[in-house]
């Protein structure tokens, strides 16, 4: 007589049918549709947040930098061959332990950045600086929440002057400067307060206020017209 031999019972593997794969497949599809468009948001927001708080350590620099030279405006000239750029006045007012260190802070985080910490197209930044109120005393601009200081502008402009806002020679701030905070850019007023604005919105008084190169038309000349917002 033969042994019985003990057969263990056979486990039943069930696969996936073609349907639960197409309804799995649907509901992946469903939630990268919903989250990755948030995740950009997200990103986009954050960046926005760090290019106001570079501009911010700067327009902090602009005010220590007034308190130690009798509220005198550091200068800050566009001219070809003999330009002078108001960060070298202000970087050590940064709190960074080395002007290349402060540098850093020059750049947008939404622009992409090369292994050396600057845009693929300029190592000088992608902020630039009000020249209309270069070498002025700080105390005879009255309406300092209303002049811009700080802007994004294209990179390695450095300046905000009438040559890099008409564009003379270049694409115009309003052709050549992106807006990446959701069509907006990042400005800083004199007084301190940063805003992400629209560029159809800004105007030449936003840039002279108060200076010597203002005038009352300027109130209404816009930078630009509204399709450079799309």
């Amino acid at each position: 007589m033969m042994p019985h031999k003990f057969r263990s019972p056979r486990r039943s593997v069930a696969g996936f049918t073609l349907m639960e794969m197409l309804v799995t497949v649907a509901i992946i599809g469903t939630l990268a549709a919903v989250l990755i468009p948030g995740m950009r948001g997200a990103i986009t927001r954050a960046q926005g947040v760090k290019c106001l708080s570079n501009q911010q350590t700067w327009i902090k620099a602009l005010h220590l930098y007034l308190s130690d030279n009798n509220n005198q405006m550091p200068v800050s000239a566009y001219t070809v061959g003999s330009s002078v750029d108001a960060t070298d006045a202000l970087y050590p007012y940064t709190g960074k332990s080395s002007k290349q260190e402060a540098w850093k802070t020059l750049f947008c985080p939404s622009r992409k950045l090369n292994a050396s910490g600057s845009t693929q197209t300029s190592v000088w930044g992608t902020f630039g600086f009000n020249s209309f109120a270069s070498g002025m005393s700080a105390a005879a601009i009255p309406e300092k929440s209303k002049l811009i200081y700080i802007t994004d502008a294209t990179d390695g402009s450095r300046w905000a002057s009438f040559s890099i806002l008409t564009g003379t020679g270049a694409k115009s701030y309003a052709e050549g400067v992106p807006r990446p905070h959701s069509r907006m850019v990042n400005v800083t007023y004199l007084d301190g307060h940063s805003t992400p604005v629209l560029v159809s919105q800004l105007t030449w008084a936003d840039f002279t206020k108060g200076t010597p190169n203002y005038f009352s038309s300027y109130d209404t000349r816009p930078i630009s017209s509204s399709q450079y917002d799309k």
